[in-house]
């Protein structure tokens, strides 16, 4: 007598294909992936940035408010990953060697919160406009 040939096993179920929830946003599991390292050492251009502590104040220099100059310099900071300032450049003067010399040194002592992006840290770019103007009595 011949036995019945054995029934084949079923075939695993396909796995579910992975899908966007409703609302748009990843799943929980999806958001506590590892941060991603920048794929550009370049710094980054942010419009502003948070001080630690109050923002610098630039020294009106003595001869500068004897002889009235006035104006005001933007000053372009560098900043590392650690919040300390690395570079500092005048990227348009006052017209006053003297303001802009003051707004480098008062730029130079800004303390920041370091800049992240997915935990990492990054250096970054910003502008930082000084203003010296003589109040008159």
């Amino acid at each position: 007598m011949s036995q019945p040939a054995p029934e084949p096993a079923p075939a695993p179920a396909p796995a579910p294909a992975a899908t966007q929830p409703a609302s748009g946003r990843p799943e929980p599991s999806d958001r506590t992936a590892a941060p991603q390292a920048p794929v550009s050492n370049e710094p980054r251009q942010v419009g502003s940035i948070d001080y630690l502590g109050a923002p610098p104040e630039p020294v009106y220099p003595r001869t500068s408010i004897r002889l009235s100059e006035e104006g005001s310099v933007l000053i372009r900071i560098r900043v590392n990953a650690s919040g300390r300032v690395e570079k500092a450049t005048v990227e348009k003067s006052s017209g006053f060697s003297r303001l802009d010399e003051a707004g480098l040194e008062a730029a130079a002592r800004g303390r920041f919160k370091p800049y992240t992006e997915n935990g990492v840290a990054l250096v970054r770019e910003t502008l930082i406009p000084f203003n010296f103007y003589i109040r008159r009595k």
